[in-house]
This record gives structure tokens, sequence and C-alpha cells, in this order.
């Protein structure tokens, strides 16, 4: 095999078809492994990242992506730490690799890390045992420590052929819970209205949606442009769906999804609502609109991402886990970046509070 390292989009997009050829050949792919995601997050990356591939003359065998920055900021360039490329936007990490070569990649990728000059490997939200084995393989080496992070639990439905089929797998109540929203909706708001995108102004929805979230999370100015960059790249790639809730002009409440074609799954990704309107479970909605629309277009996997919401678990037929991983070189770097990086946290968000107090 030879090593190829990917810098740029431009170079990126040469190889797509290579890429796309790969993900389809790998049965643990993902949508945040997909060249339409990766397009979409890179395109807004503040940071260094690469891309590194495994190839056999013309056809790619194995690839990770990773980004490298200066911690505990670029103004205090103590260390350089390795992330996932896709951390923190995208809901699943992992590696791709053809079924019958995994050993190898795994190995490679282990020594190409090794020999990369970092001195903190923070790997989030991987659901991916491949990269575990990677990890073990680098914390074997001289000089590295492992500490591992909990397990999360994530939340899929696999869905029938039609919306009646999946709420007769469920009690009355959670039926009448599923509908319950969009007919107070309907009964009290003379100009209750709902849109789509991509049937609609997709700026709109998108602007529309992630200013809920921001609004009710309370996410920085700088969070909240980039994830609109992010939606903006992901529906131009075709792989971003969003719907609103309307009282007249004022949004009630609004979503985004992730679709993956290739692996036939519909993801819920984003979603957010006005306070004044919460009696009438306008999220729920939302999540029940989005169910239709899923069965409808024909996926087969409904999944609720990370995150464990619990009205997720009455609903899943199945989950999975993702893990944490974290990598510390010794050295005087390693040990000064572990000593102040809790009182930079605390300052970080000290200043944030600060921030959002201001708006």
């Amino acid at each position: 095999m030879k090593y190829l390292a990917i810098t740029s989009l431009e170079e990126f997009e040469r190889h797509r078809d290579q890429w796309d050829a790969l993900y389809h050949a790998d049965p643990v792919a993902h949508l945040f492994l997909s060249s339409e995601w990766l397009k979409a997050h890179l395109a807004i990356l503040p940071h260094e990242w690469t891309i590194h591939v495994l190839a056999d003359g013309d056809t790619f065998v194995g690839a990770l992506a990773t980004a490298t920055r200066a911690v505990p900021h670029r103004l205090l360039p103590i260390a350089r730490e390795v992330r996932f490329a896709t951390d923190p936007f995208a809901e699943y990490q992992g590696m791709l690799a053809r079924p019958a070569r995994e050993s190898e990649v795994v190995a490679e990728l282990a020594a190409v890390l090794k020999s990369a000059a970092w001195q903190w490997m923070k790997l989030r939200d991987v659901r991916d045992a491949r990269v575990a084995d990677m990890v073990e393989r680098l914390a074997a080496a001289e000089h590295v420590r492992l500490r591992r992070g909990p397990a999360t639990t994530s939340y899929q439905i696999d869905l029938p052929n039609t919306y009646d089929a999946l709420l007769e797998r469920h009690s009355k109540p959670t039926r009448r819970a599923l509908r319950r929203g969009l007919k107070m909706m309907h009964a009290e708001l003379p100009n209750f209205r709902i849109t789509r995108a991509p049937d609609g102004d997709a700026d709109r929805h998108i602007e529309t949606v992630v200013g809920l979230n921001s609004a009710r999370w309370h996410t920085s100015t700088l969070r909240r442009a980039r994830l609109i960059a992010l939606y903006r790249n992901a529906y131009r790639e075709g792989i971003a769906r969003f719907i609103v809730l309307w009282d007249g002009t004022r949004p009630i409440s609004g979503g985004a999804a992730l679709i993956d074609p290739v692996t036939s799954t519909f993801g819920f990704a984003l979603v957010a609502h006005d306070d004044e309107y919460a009696r009438m479970s306008p999220g729920k909605a939302v999540f029940a609109l989005f169910l239709q629309d899923a069965i409808e277009l024909g996926y087969r996997t409904f999944d609720f991402l990370r995150g464990e919401g619990g009205y997720k678990p009455p609903f899943a037929t199945r989950t999975s886990a993702s893990f944490a991983f974290e990598l510390v070189r010794s050295g005087v770097r390693g040990a000064a970046l572990q000593a102040l990086s809790p009182a930079y946290d605390v300052a970080k968000k000290a200043i944030v509070r600060v921030a959002m107090r201001a708006r």
C-alpha cells in the first residue's frame, strides 16, 4: 500500500470517485464519513487538516481524516492536538477500510499517527471498533498514556413501509402524543403553516432552524455562524433537509435532518422551539413530521444521532454505542498543557457566559 495525504478541498475533489468507492465498500461506513459531509465540513474548518489515505494503485483501501491545532489556543500554542477533522459537528466518528484489509489499514494508520508531531490526541464520538484497535496500538507505543471516556448511547428506529405501521408499534397514549402538537397548532393558530426545504427557500430555513437552536441553547455567535455555513454546504451537497413550523411569520419550531441514501439512514440532527409555544409540543411535532418524511422517501433507518434524550428510548428498536479516547505523550509540552487546561477551560466558560449575558 502507498500513503497519500490529502490537504485541500481541490485535491479531495479530484479523488472523490475513489473515496465514494471506498465508502460504498465499507459496511461500517456512516454519513459522517461520506464525501458529501466531508466536503461540507472541511470547507468551514479553521484548522489544518489532513485526510490520511492508504491505496493500492488508484484504489483507496483505507482512510482517516484528522485536524491539528494549537492548544489551548492559537494565541497560546503550548502543544499540538490531533482530533477528527469533523469534530465537533459530526455526530459519529470513525475511519474507512475495505473489509478484507481492515487489520492492515489499522496498523498502517497507527504507524502514520505515531510518526506525526502531536502531544495530545482527543478522539470523541467514536462508533468504530477499528479506531479503538488503532488507539490501542498507539497506546502501546513508548511514552503514550491512554484515557478512555464513558460510552454514550444513540438510538435508532428500523422503519416500516408506512407511518401507520410505525404508529401501530406503540401504545395509544404514545400515538396520541405524536399527533397532539400538530392537532393543537392547527386548531389554535389561525395562521399556522408548515414549510420544508428543499421545497422552499433553503437559506431562510437554515437560518431559522439554527437561530431557534442557538437561542434555546445559548450558543455563541461564532458557533451559530459555523452551523449556518455547515448546513448550507450540506444542503448544496444534497444531504440536508429542513422543516419549520410557523405562526404567521413567527417560527414556532424547526428541525434539520441529515440523509444518507447509501446506508438508507435519515438522521435527526437538530431541533428547537420557541418556549412560548412549549405546551403544544412543537419539537415532537417536528419529530413526527420527519418520521413521516423518512418513511415516504423510502429510508430504512431513522437515527436520533448523538444524545440520550428522554423521549428517544421508547421509539427506538436498537441502539449503538460511541466511545472517547484521549492520548497524551509525555514531555514538557504535554505536562504543561495538562496543568494549564483546567484553569483555561474555566476562564473560557466564564468569558462565554459574560458574552451571552451581554447579548
